[in-house]
């Protein structure tokens, strides 16, 4: 058991950083409704849709002079290119906007055409394969509202825009990570049986398997077992969407990254269903607390997997279950 807290704790100092925290706002179609990304310098990765041809999704940051306006778009489907607009200001160009955009008065404009890319690149943290179809980088000329239009005049298509280069998150952000992720699945237009079958058929294979062996019987000992078959779901799902993501993407050293939750993933269900089989000592139930917290760490069980973990270290009832 001491290897695996080793490798897992390895991996947490090593990983690499380029996370963003991920949104699945409600869309905002005009400036008064433009959605507000609260801070411009943090890292988020917004994830829209326009629903149809000449439709327009908007978006308002405050940023201060020399404050960096950092804007990137992709999109999962290379047969969709839109367009990024920026208004602003401190922007000095005044482009006109396309069709059914409207500028704040007094802004200047930017218009970035998307360019169809080549190839698709592998984002680890989902995974999934992405295309990035335009970019803009510049600070802030002074200070104010600034606004993002995401437009196109003649298609509909699912989009990315990813702000900010401050990679943090806050503790209720990355907790929620594999919940909002389920999210962004819906949002690459996967079938739920795709999104949740792994991890339902390891969940119930593995409680037949457990349930045949008479060897679990007490309640915690359940609690703990079922942990940690969530957290061998949570593999198999990230060896599926792992799969999915390369068909199209390049493999790249950012699979690397993947591979650290995949084997943390799975490192903390067996141990989970090790201890499970245990004697139930303090030491057990110290040890169920600490694979729940590197649960959450990883984003693995989906929340519940962790919440298991904690049950079942203070869970007092030792009454055995029927079999």
């Amino acid at each position: 058991m001491k290897w695996i807290y080793a490798f897992l704790l390895f991996a947490l100092f090593s990983m690499p950083s380029g996370a963003h925290v991920p949104l699945t706002p409600s869309p905002g179609n005009n400036l008064s409704s433009a959605v507000l990304i609260s801070d411009p310098e943090k890292t988020y990765a917004i994830y829209g849709t326009l629903h149809n041809p000449g439709e327009a999704d908007y978006y308002r940051l405050t940023l201060n002079a020399n404050q960096m306006l950092d804007l990137q778009l992709s999109v999962p489907d290379p047969s969709f290119i839109p367009t990024l607009v920026v208004m602003g200001p401190g922007i000095g160009a005044k482009n006109v906007p396309p069709d059914k955009i409207k500028a704040p008065e007094g802004s200047g404009v930017i218009v970035l055409p998307g360019m169809r890319p080549e190839s698709a690149w592998y984002e680890p943290f989902s995974p999934m394969s992405i295309y990035q179809v335009s970019n803009y980088s510049l600070p802030a000329g002074s200070h104010g509202s600034y606004y993002v239009a995401i437009y196109s005049r003649d298609q509909a298509g699912a989009y990315t825009l990813a702000t900010g280069s401050l990679e943090e998150f806050s503790p209720r952000e990355w907790v929620r990570v594999p919940l909002d992720l389920i999210k962004v699945r819906l949002w690459q237009g996967q079938a739920p049986p795709l999104i949740f079958g792994p991890m339902v058929v390891v969940i119930i294979v593995g409680l037949l398997l457990l349930w045949s062996s008479k060897r679990w019987r007490s309640v915690h000992e359940w609690l703990a077992a079922i942990s940690g078959l969530t957290f061998l779901g949570t593999t198999a799902t990230i060896a599926v969407q792992t799969s999915i993501a390369l068909n199209l993407a390049s493999f790249s050293s950012d699979v690397l990254v993947t591979m650290i939750f995949l084997a943390a993933s799975l490192l903390l269900g067996l141990a989970a269903i090790f201890l499970s089989a245990r004697e139930w000592s303090a030491r057990v139930r110290v040890a169920m607390v600490a694979i729940g917290v590197m649960g959450l760490v990883f984003w693995s069980g989906l929340v519940i997997g962790p919440l298991l973990a904690f049950l079942s270290a203070i869970f007092l009832d030792g009454r055995a279950v029927k079999q």
